[in-house]
């Protein structure tokens, strides 16, 4: 009988570590920095075509888990921001696969990280990938922009932006 008793003890201490922990893991609220803090504007390289002007930088690694506030290339996604500026007099559509064509959604991303973070947090989070996300449409003589989330690549990032 003391053994069994000893045995149980050990579970349950066992299993009460193990929820104290699983619960610490999970409780964390959702933290990120401003992109203003980061050069990622003034270093952007600007192609134009005809009414079209586009901007895109890609963060390094720590920039980005700073900017984003997870890991995100440890999941090989590699964020690129981008800003498209609509001189023409007719609104213009932006076309993510032409970046990408397995791009990841703001959700997806926020859905493949959610494990880091409480469901307050996770929620947060979400929001501010949406928010920070490149849009579809770009009004006429406006300007937008935003992050398309895209496979890791190492080196220079080469792609076409429709």
């Amino acid at each position: 009988m003391y053994i069994m008793l000893n045995r149980r003890w050990d579970q349950l201490i066992i299993l009460g570590l193990f929820l104290v922990l699983s619960t610490a893991c999970s409780t964390a609220p959702y933290r990120y920095e401003s992109l203003e803090n980061f050069g990622l504007k003034q270093r952007a390289v600007t192609k134009q075509q005809d009414a079209i002007q586009v901007r895109a930088s890609v963060p390094s690694m720590e920039e980005a888990e700073q900017i984003l506030g997870f890991p995100i290339y440890k999941r090989g996604i590699q964020p690129v921001w981008l800003e498209i500026t609509n001189n023409s007099p007719n609104r213009a559509r932006f076309v993510h696969v032409s970046v990408d064509r397995e791009y990841f959604s703001p959700l997806e991303v926020a859905y493949m990280h959610k494990k880091q973070f409480s469901k307050q947090g996770w929620q947060d989070m979400e929001r501010h990938l949406m928010d920070t996300a490149m849009p579809r449409l770009i009004p006429a003589g406006e300007m937008r922009s935003g992050f398309i989330y895209t496979h890791a690549t190492t080196g220079t990032k080469g792609f076409n932006v429709d």
